[in-house]
């Protein structure tokens, strides 16, 4: 599992293991950090999923297509493995 970079890691700690839709993770995300331009921050959701650190699922397939959305969530495991990149973090001084 390669480690999110600084940014992955800000949109990981507005995520849980609840489902929530990529509108508001980054909602989540620019409330405590900015504004972050659409194509950046879903190329780094997609990035955090192929890396294991999160899930997705798309909303109802009867829903027209331009309607769809989708939806995130990290896993327990991501949960765990966040906490001890945080202690990480904090003994080598970065946050």
């Amino acid at each position: 599992m390669k480690l999110p970079s600084k940014t992955e890691k800000k949109i990981l700690d507005g995520m849980d293991v609840i489902w929530w839709s990529g509108q508001v993770v980054k909602k989540r995300y620019e409330t405590k950090h900015g504004k972050i331009p659409n194509g950046t921050f879903y190329t780094m959701l997609r990035r955090l999923e192929e890396h294991g650190w999160v899930r997705s699922r798309s909303s109802d397939p009867t829903t027209p297509e331009d309607q769809r959305q989708r939806y995130f969530c990290t896993t327990k495991q991501t949960k765990e493995l966040k906490s001890a990149l945080d202690k990480l973090h904090e003994a080598m001084g970065k946050k």
